[in-house]
């Protein structure tokens, strides 16, 4: 600017004058100090012309006649003062240490597009970048220090008010602004600002951690919107006010994260440690730019892969502060990463209504999923009274330590144990009941132990105080308010020690994945917290059934909590919680997760417990019942087996072993072995009316899984008649719209649309469905089951198009309300998939089918039974469409992969090789037509001759006879192989 050099010389001159008049004063005072102490010491003399101050040049040159010196009266005394003007002002200029650029320092366009594009025009600019400790708010303002192209860029730390009015004096002397006078900081500070709002020269100023945002109210530089912006960093959410645009700096992207470990790694020649497993490594350290530069220093530093890392990391062998050690922040960040993580907490704390609520709060984040978890569980009675309990523990700790100072006498040494001294109540009042330092539930507490100590002390009974102390103990215990618990989510949310959106209301609360592992590491579970969140899950749980959405949040969070407090959810016994979970995660479609669960639950059971204790029993009755859910029928037949066995050994009573036998013929049939499976059910449903009775519930269970399997096995002729039985039996006992009831109906209609009484069961269908939809809710998976038996009911009736129209409709629901990956989802689309064949669009069908089967690998797996009977479906279609050599040869791949399955007598098998020789002999594959009816043949009894049968059979399937006549074939071959073998 052109007054800055003219400002200086009148700052300069300013200066001398004020020298000048400040001798002058004292001189002055001085002589009249001489007069009245002496006389005839120390006069100057008649002349007052023999002082003399001039300026000379950068100078001020004082002389005159000294008299009563000690050199004699009337000598001459002279001196000059050097005023050291200000050094000459340079642009441009950079005041404060600007952190250096990280290694590998990646630029985040996205996030350089947000700030870049805030307002400037017509508006000064003051961005705030906000986010919690690690994600690089300060590299990125740093790397705007660096760049910038103005002509003063002032860094400042901020995380205390007064340093950042130092800087601003320090800065206003260095550019030389008006008004600085060396005297006050403030007032120089102040000058600073003004100068920033007045001048004409660019600049940058950069508030670095900025704690107290309300501190700094009066301190925000405002400034011309085309000279000057300001950039501030912190992690408080509520750094904003007028003017102040927040922006909200997150985690690394995936992208992102990659691209700066592998630069990193790359600089370092250490490419080799990444091993494909930079992804993943980011994965797990949640994606956090502090995390993965500690995390890239140990690789580099350790010489250990990023596989090794991460099993580490994910193994907990080692605390987290191991793994991002100090000695890996290469880049001066000055922090490691755990107290970067938690360097708020104190401060949150301080705001609660209750000291340490803020961490045991956190501490319960910590034990539930990152991802998010709904606000309805801080509404739990369990956590309140937790917290409260919590509260009222740490004053009890407190008050124990500052008991015996308050009852110790007067100049007793804290090495020589003694009785109290009894001392007046007034006194105790006076010096400790009413400290500052004591809340007032810390006073009450005091309160009581001060009572006890009367008692033991032998005081007066009716002692004014001491009924004050009686009506102290009468108040309550420590209670913590809903309010008060929401208070201190949003200061937790407000220092962003977690987030807190109020508009989600099914993962409302989440936290950083390695803040939550920072918090377990530093405050260690106990069994009442552990137990208590386990108790608040479940409270919140029980209100809200039918929501897949919430279901999925509450079965995540106990997920989490059971992978960090598994021991402790297994004492006394199991947390019904667990198996809850563990049901709806299979519930929601997650067939293989469930059976994960339930394994990865048992050993964690089995070492708390016991091998023979009941809840172990009941944990592997429910991993039995889901590794076949899962798609392996043979496996949980064996693993029921198993568990009979224990049962029998440990004499459990007969209703279990009872079940288990039926369960053990469930799976054995659905494994293949149908006939075997039937007659083994059929016996446990005799032992089962024996010891029980006829009429018994568990009775009542075990035949209707024999009718099942009869149903399954094709006897169906009596199927129906069972059901009816069953319900008349069920109504006797049970009232007409208990849910075991309506169960018990819904599969009597089922039966009569199998045995082809398809307009009684939508007739009873259509009565079922408002009572499902009454009792169930209208998003119940079973009230969507009534709903989709009746549309194929009705389209057995009325044609395959009404059913295509009804499923579409259903399929829209259940989508929506269970999810693309639930159990009856994939049923209904393979539902709609056959009726839009039926219909007459097979190559829709077949379409359909195509991707039905795709989401089916994806979820169950490429050899789950559902899957396989999809693959065989498809292939079916495409035949029916005109792709006869297509089907043929899906069956082909698909016949093997069923054997191995479900044995090679299955009746899914058999079928499937059917269609084998029909497609093959459609597509004009005479001999591998022939080929597949002779094996088809052979399975089915036969033993002899097959050669000579399918010589036989080779003639008709090129002339594409009528099945009548290959009937006739078969039958004239039995009698040449004669009818007392085995083929007869």
């Amino acid at each position: 600017m052109s007054n800055m050099g003219s400002g200086s010389e009148d700052s300069y001159h300013e200066a001398t004058g004020h020298v000048e008049e400040a001798i002058r004063k004292q001189l002055a005072e001085t002589e009249g100090h001489q007069r009245q102490s002496s006389p005839d010491r120390g006069r100057l003399g008649e002349d007052q012309a023999a002082v003399r101050v001039n300026v000379r040049g950068r100078g001020i040159y004082i002389a005159g006649d000294a008299i009563g010196s000690a050199l004699g009266d009337y000598s001459q005394v002279h001196n000059e003062f050097v005023i050291q003007s200000p050094p000459e002002v340079r642009w441009p200029m950079q005041i404060g240490a600007v952190p250096p650029l990280a290694s590998a320092f990646q630029e985040r366009p996205a996030l350089r597009k947000q700030i870049d594009a805030a307002p400037s025009e017509g508006t000064f600019r003051t961005l705030v970048l906000v986010g919690e400790g690690g994600v690089g708010k300060t590299q990125l303002a740093a790397s705007y220090a660096r760049r910038a192209e103005t002509e003063l860029v002032l860094w400042v730390i901020a995380s205390d008010v007064s340093q950042v009015v130092t800087d601003y004096a320090r800065a206003a002397q260095l550019v030389d602004a008006p008004g600085v006078r060396y005297q006050d900081v403030e007032d120089d500070a102040r000058a600073f600002l003004e100068w920033l709002a007045a001048t004409d020269r660019t600049w940058l100023i950069v508030l670095d951690n900025v704690d107290d945002p309300a501190a700094l109210t009066s301190w925000w530089p405002v400034g011309r919107s085309d000279r000057g912006w300001v950039l501030a960093t912190t992690r408080r959410r509520d750094a904003q006010g007028a003017g102040r645009r927040r922006i909200k700096i997150d985690l690394y992207t995936t992208d992102e994260a990659r691209t700066y470990l592998t630069q990193r790694l790359k600089a370092e020649k250490a490419q080799h440690l990444a091993d494909n497993q930079c992804d993943a490594m980011a994965e797990a350290l949640g994606y956090l730019p502090l995390a993965l530069g500690h995390a890239a220093a140990y690789l580099v530093n350790e010489g250990v892969t990023a596989s090794r890392y991460l099993r580490l990391l994910l193994s907990s062998e080692r605390r987290l502060d191991e793994l991002l050690p100090a000695d890996a922040d290469v880049d001066g960040y000055g922090r490691t990463v755990t107290t970067a993580l938690l360097l708020n907490l104190h401060a949150a704390d301080q705001r609660c209504p209750h000291s340490g609520l803020a961490r045991y709060m956190l501490q319960i984040c910590a034990l539930l999923d990152p991802a998010g978890h709904p606000e309805v569980l801080w509404t739990t009675k369990a956590l309140h009274q937790y917290l409260g309990n919590q509260l009222r523990k740490d004053t009890s700790n407190r008050l124990d330590t500052l008991l015996p100072s308050a009852l110790r006498p007067q100049g007793a040494k804290k090495k020589k144990p003694q009785r109290p001294r009894r001392q007046h109540p007034r006194q105790i009042e006076a010096q400790f009941v009413w400290n500052d330092r004591l809340s007032p539930d810390e006073q009450k507490e005091l309160e009581k132990k001060i009572r006890t100590h009367f008692t033991q002390s032998g005081l007066p009974q009716t002692n004014p105080f001491r009924d004050a102390v009686a009506r102290a103990m009468q108040a309550a215990p420590v209670k913590v308010e809903q309010q008060e618990v929401r208070d201190t989510l949003r200061i937790l949310h407000r220092f962003s020690l977690l987030t807190h959106v109020e508009s989600d209301s099914y993962r409302s609360v989440y936290i950083h994945t390695l803040t939550a592992r920072t918090i377990r590491e530093t405050f260690p579970a106990e069994y009442n917290e552990a137990y208590a969140v386990a108790d608040a899950v479940q409270q919140a749980w029980a209100g809200d059934t039918n929501d897949s959405q919430f279901a999925r949040a509450m079965e995540d969070s106990t997920v989490i909590l059971m992978r960090h407090c598994g021991p402790m959810l297994c004492r006394p016994d199991v947390h019904p919680l667990l198996w809850r979970a563990g049901n709806s995660i299979g519930g929601s479609g997650k067939i293989r997760a469930t059976w994960e669960f339930f394994a990865r639950l048992l050993p964690i059971v089995t070492a708390s417990l016991g091998p023979d204790h009941g809840d172990t029993l009941t944990t592997r009755n429910h991993m039995a019942s889901w590794q076949g859910r899962s798609g392996d029928a043979a496996g949980a037949a064996q693993a029921f087996a198993d568990l009979l066995s224990d049962q029998q050994r440990i004499g459990i009573g007969h209703r279990d072993t009872l079940i288990t036998r039926s369960n053990i013929a469930q799976w054995r049939g659905r494994a293949g072995d149908l006939l075997g499976a039937t007659e083994s059910c059929g016996e446990t449903l005799v032992d089962a009316e024996q010891i029980l009775g006829h009429d018994d519930q568990t009775t009542v269970l075990i035949r209707q899984n024999l009718t099942t399997l009869r149903m399954l096995a094709g006897l169906t002729d009596s199927s129906a008649q069972t059901f009816a039985d069953i319900l008349s039996s069920q109504q006797r006992r049970l009232p007409p719209n208990h849910p075991e009831t309506l169960i018990v109906r819904l599969n009597l209609a089922s039966a009569r649309a199998q045995e082809g009484d398809h307009a009684g069961a939508a007739e009873a269908l259509a009565k079922l469905l408002p009572l499902f939809e009454h009792a169930r809710g209208p998003h119940h998976p079973e009230t969507f089951v009534v709903r989709v038996n009746l549309a194929e009911a009705r389209g057995k009736l009325q044609g395959a198009a009404s059913a295509v129209e009804a499923f579409t409709e259903i399929l829209i629901d259940v989508e929506r309300v269970l999810g693309p990956d639930h159990p009856e989802t994939l049923v209904l689309r393979s539902k709609l998939a056959d009726a839009r064949g039926e219909a007459g669009d097979h190559a829709g069908a077949a379409q359909a089918y195509a991707k039905l089967l795709t989401h089916k690998e994806q979820v169950l797996g490429h050899d789950h039974s559902s899957t396989l009977i999809t693959h065989n479906n498809l292939a079916d279609w495409l035949g029916q469409s005109g792709d006869a050599a297509g089907a043929a040869e899906a069956l082909t791949k698909l016949c093997p992969r069923l054997e191995q399955a479900f044995g090679i007598n299955h009746h899914f098998t058999l079928s499937s090789l059917d269609s084998l020789a029909h497609w093959r002999r459609e597509a004009g594959d005479a001999s591998g037509a022939a080929e597949a009816l002779t094996e088809l043949f052979r399975r089915m009894g036969a033993s002899r001759g097959l050669q000579e049968l399918q010589e036989l059979l080779v003639p008709w399937v090129e002339r594409k006879g009528p099945e009548s006549e290959l009937q006739e074939l078969l039958y004239r071959w039995l009698e040449q192989q004669g009818e007392d073998g085995p083929e007869a």
